[in-house]
Formats: C-alpha cells, sequence, structure tokens
C-alpha cells in the first residue's frame, strides 16, 4: 500500500504542476486514505485492489491534463513562495517506509492549499494552510530519518510558512521561519536561489519585515 501512496503523490504532483491544483487536490486526499487503509486494522480485503484501480484512474487524468496556469513560481507579499510539489522515488529512502511517505505527502497537501488559496485569494483559507504546514513541519521534527529529501521539504515548508505569516501581518513569527530556513542554505534545492532572495530581504529591512507597498 506504501507503494501505492507513492504512486497517488506522484501523480498528484503531475496535476499540480500542470496548474490543475483541484485535480492535485484530490489525489492526494486518496494518497492520504491509502496510507489509512494501509495502517487500519480494520481494512476489508480488497483495499489494495480498490486503490489500485483508483491509482490507474488518476493516471489516466494527469496524463489526459493539458497545462493549466501552472504556478512555477510565485512572488507575493513580496515574499516568494515555493511551489513545486515533492515526488517520492519509487527506489528511494521512503519506497518502505510509511512514516517518511506521509510526511511529504502532508507537506504537497498543505501546498496545494497555499497555491489554491492565492489563486482565488482567500485569506481563509491561508489560515487553514498554516495549520497543515506546522502539522508536517512538526512531524518533520519528530522524524529520526532526517535525509536529505526530508530537509529540503522541511526548508521549503519553512519559507512557504514564513510567506503566509508576513501576509498576515506577524512579522517576528516570519522573521522566525526565514531565520531557521538560513540554517539549512546548504541544501540543494531547486529555486533556493529565490528563498535565499527572501533572507536577503528580511536582512536589509530595518529590524522587521516592511509589509508590502
Amino acid at each position: 500500500m506504501n507503494r501505492i501512496a507513492i504512486d497517488l503523490n506522484n501523480a498528484a504532483c503531475g496535476a499540480i504542476d500542470k496548474g490543475h491544483l483541484k485535480i492535485g487536490a484530490q489525489i492526494l486526499m486518496l494518497a492520504i486514505q491509502s496510507l489509512h487503509c494501509a495502517t487500519s486494522s480494520n481494512a476489508h480485503a480488497n483495499c489494495q485492489e480498490d486503490f489500485d484501480e483508483k491509482l490507474l484512474n488518476a493516471n489516466k487524468i494527469v496524463t489526459g491534463l493539458s497545462d493549466a496556469a501552472s504556478p512555477t513560481k510565485c512572488n507575493v507579499n513580496p515574499y516568494f513562495v515555493y511551489t513545486r510539489a515533492f515526488k517520492i522515488k519509487p527506489d528511494g529512502p521512503h519506497s518502505s517506509n510509511l512514516h517518511g511517505t506521509s510526511l511529504i505527502i502532508l507537506y504537497n497537501t498543505a501546498l496545494t492549499s497555499h497555491l489554491r488559496a492565492l489563486s482565488s485569494g482567500r485569506s481563509k483559507e491561508l489560515q487553514k494552510t498554516i495549520l497543515k504546514y506546522k502539522l508536517a513541519m512538526d512531524s518533520i521534527m519528530q522524524f529520526n530519518g532526517g535525509c536529505q529529501e526530508i530537509k529540503l521539504v522541511f526548508v521549503a515548508g519553512l519559507n512557504n510558512m514564513g510567506q503566509i505569516y508576513h501576509h498576515f501581518a506577524e512579522y517576528d513569527k516570519a522573521e522566525a521561519c526565514f531565520k531557521r530556513v538560513s540554517q539549512h542554505l546548504d541544501i540543494d534545492i531547486q529555486d533556493s536561489e529565490e528563498i535565499a532572495l527572501n533572507l536577503v530581504m528580511r536582512q536589509c529591512s530595518s529590524g522587521r519585515l516592511a509589509p508590502a507597498a
């Protein structure tokens, strides 16, 4: 079942990369349900077969999607948001690790919620999103298998939490997030230059993150 959750996560990433956020969110929910099925003592005997079929359907849907307004980069208020969802390598360190798989799926769920909130302009949705990021970040900090992949997720999550806190004028919390990001700039992450720009902007402000003009 962990394999199915990984494949569903990666299918969701394909939808997100193409800008189809709602579909990505729906497939991520299936990934979460498959993890629950894998760990539940009450799971019925045909559970895996059911999710095999759902995975097949998800892959067909994503393959048929055209590119929408893909959110490859997003700069708001005025900080850069890391917009790439994280795929999980089928033969990677989390291929047999339910905990590591669930952490990445949790982050991708928070990211999708974040991008949907930004595209709709709904601040209430951003408030819900910060709770999802916090759940993912708290779970990562309790995770003992801190491999490179999990560290990348952690930095991206902290960066995006900082952007949301700044949006709500919670500047101390935003600065705390960006400060923690600055401790991990040696990682190999796409768009790390833009994430570093957030830190430069923070340092250039006069002791506090300035609101957007």
